[in-house]
């Protein structure tokens, strides 16, 4: 099982870094809000902050809410149904699941792949232009890094 949902994980990184690298590279020279600040995934993980800026919605058989840092070695996948609603849901490490909202966080510097994630996610807004919300999670280390990662304070504004 851990096999696979990594396999998951590596898919939907692999997928979201392509489709960043080919449509989030655009400069228009018109008066628009650069995305950077206005849409973000930002969080505390084991007490050290963490902003993603380079984001991507990819819309599959559910959501997947994916951002990454400047470097490309850290990445944050926030998975939601197709159809979300505001409200408080239980993160749950079901990847198969459509309906299930779930989060996997990594990073190549620090030898992270989370696994087993338990925790809150709080969808504050949803309309056609944006999703907001918060997050906190514990999960499991499936690399040499830390056994445990705590994820507190996490927020996120993105595009819908």
């Amino acid at each position: 099982m851990k096999k696979l949902k990594k396999t998951y994980f590596l898919f939907i990184v692999a997928i979201s870094s392509l489709l960043i690298n080919t449509s989030c590279n655009s400069n228009d020279d018109n008066d628009t809000v650069p995305l950077a600040d206005t849409f973000y995934i930002k969080f505390k993980a084991n007490d050290v902050q963490q902003n993603f800026t380079d984001l991507a919605i990819i819309n599959s058989l559910s959501k997947a809410i994916v951002g990454n840092d400047e470097n490309q070695t850290k990445t944050v996948v926030i998975t939601v149904p197709l159809n979300v609603t505001a409200g408080t849901y239980t993160i749950t490490d079901e990847p198969s699941n459509v309906n299930s909202y779930g989060i996997l966080y990594s990073s190549d510097s620090e030898s992270i792949s989370t696994i087993n994630a338990t925790g809150t996610l709080v969808i504050t807004e949803v309309n056609d232009n944006k999703i907001k919300g918060t997050f906190n999670f514990t999960a499991e280390n499936a690399e040499s890094g830390p056994s445990t990662i705590t994820v507190v304070e996490g927020e996120f504004n993105v595009e819908n």
